[in-house]
């Protein structure tokens, strides 16, 4: 007995360093996470400040169900347009369950750059989230939309992209329409069943792993969307038949991907390299801002911005040889509202152009969404 005693203390402290060392270890996974995800969260969210939802009246647990309930559906958002002389087709499948859960399908048909026209280059989001109603400010309804997860397909590419963010969304309904974040949707009138493109939103939650998932989009089936399978993904149910591809390949780093408007960027800049589009003259810039820049980047990002914005911005940028942007301006916008400037200098610097032969100034005014 007096050697168990003798022993204890030690047998204690030995005990005592262990789970401190496994606290230590605890403390800094936690704060690593954090390091790496709290940056992405407040910059590509800077609407889920406080600042944002100053004055805003706070919705009660039964108004919230209330507004889910009667906003829930299937809905449609298609859009056609010419871009600078391009045609430039988007879609979107969005489904609202009473709960709050959405299931979303999105796409982009989009010609990219060259002198070859080629033709549109179809870029498709798909994710489920979850939304939840914040309350009114002014005319405003805020809902906080949090993705679970979400795939992006580029041509017969296939990345599982990031999900631990939060979007704002402002829902309002407009007759029979949904109005949300300035894009009005239409009620979907058919067959419930039929309302996604057969195989896509099994895409969903397939991913988080090193191996290669890949398929292929067959668009000649008379019948409608369909999706044959080039490679087995688990969770997805197929025909019957399993093409293996030995050289499925994902986007480079998707996992910093959390919208369409940054698989454009990757395309774009992908364009510009391979294609070794040079641009010669502020106009053909002009062009692709109007082109690309404008429609699929400005209007995108803006759409949710919860404050009154300018009609117009223009801005002003050097661009490199290396195609990037320098000495990033803005004129136009409201003096009290910095940090739209910033959001909006953030989002240009991103930016990338065809190398030019020598550095020359751009100006350009864009419109607001």
């Amino acid at each position: 007995m007096e050697t168990i005693y003798k022993n204890q203390p030690e047998r204690n402290s030995r005990a005592l360093a262990i789970v401190l060392a496994i606290f230590a270890i605890v403390c800094c996974a936690i704060i690593y996470y954090l390091a790496m995800n709290m940056p992405r969260f407040i910059a590509r969210n800077p609407q889920k400040l406080d600042l944002y939802y100053r004055n805003t009246k706070r919705f009660t647990p039964e108004e919230k169900m209330r507004f889910l309930k009667a906003h829930a559906g299937l809905w449609v958002y298609t859009s056609e347009v010419t871009a600078d002389g391009m045609p430039l087709k988007r879609s979107d499948l969005l489904e609202i369950k009473s709960n709050g859960i959405i299931w979303e399908v999105a796409e982009w048909d989009v010609a990219m750059p060259g002198p070859d026209a080629p033709l549109p280059v179809r870029l498709i989001q798909v994710r489920t989230a979850y939304v939840v109603p914040y309350g009114v400010l002014k005319n405003d309804t805020l809902n906080d939309a949090y993705t679970i997860h979400q795939t992006f397909i580029r041509a017969n590419d296939t990345c599982f992209g990031g999900w631990n963010f939060i979007d704002l969304w402002n829902i309002a309904k407009s007759g029979d329409s949904l109005v949300i974040n300035r894009k009005k949707y239409a009620a979907y009138k058919g067959e419930p069943s039929l309302f996604f493109p057969n195989g896509l939103v099994d895409l969903v939650g397939t991913g988080g792993t090193s191996e290669n998932k890949y398929f292929k989009r067959n668009t000649q089936n008379p019948m409608g969307s369909e999706i044959e399978l080039t490679a087995s993904i688990k969770g997805i149910k197929d025909s019957g038949t399993k093409i293996v591809s030995r050289n499925a390949m994902t986007i480079p780093g998707c996992l910093n991907l959390t919208n369409l408007c940054e698989v454009l960027k990757d395309e774009l800049f992908y364009t510009y390299k391979v294609k070794k589009i040079v641009s010669c003259s502020p106009a053909s810039v002009d062009s692709l801002l109007e082109r690309y820049y404008q429609p699929l980047l400005i209007d995108e990002h803006f759409r949710s911005y919860p404050r009154l914005l300018p009609k117009a911005i223009t801005v002003s940028f050097f661009l490199e040889r290396d195609g990037s942007l320098g000495n990033i301006q803005v004129s136009g916008a409201p003096e009290t509202d910095k940090m739209f400037v910033n959001e909006l200098i953030h989002e240009i610097s991103e930016w990338r152009l065809p190398p030019a032969k020598e550095q020359f100034a751009i100006r350009h005014t864009f419109t607001m969404p």
